[in-house]
């Protein structure tokens, strides 16, 4: 699985449900309603118990939600693979 870091948050993005990943409508002429024509959705995935307003997106390797890895409830043996910058545009873009 990706994710992808913009600014102090992190997102796991996956293709919208609705036009599933296209970013048209059903009709195939306008923008899907539900992502705005992106192709994509996304669910805030960064860790409330150590990334607070004191250490803005710092991690701490003793979490035990996110194991340093700055995502929530991250249980997996291996490191998570997190992209910098804008997300990815999905379908027709």
């Amino acid at each position: 699985m990706t994710y992808y870091r913009n600014g102090d948050w992190i997102y796991d993005v996956y293709p919208c449900p609705s036009c599933h990943g296209t970013g048209r409508d059903a009709s195939g002429y306008g923008d899907c309603r539900a992502c705005h024509g992106l192709g994509y959705a996304g669910t805030n995935v960064t860790c409330r118990v150590c990334n607070t307003w004191l250490l803005p997106n710092q991690p701490n390797t003793g979490c035990p939600s996110c194991h340093g890895t700055g995502i929530a409830n991250y249980h997996s043996p291996t490191p998570p693979s997190i992209i910098n910058g804008p997300f990815p545009r999905a379908g027709r873009r």
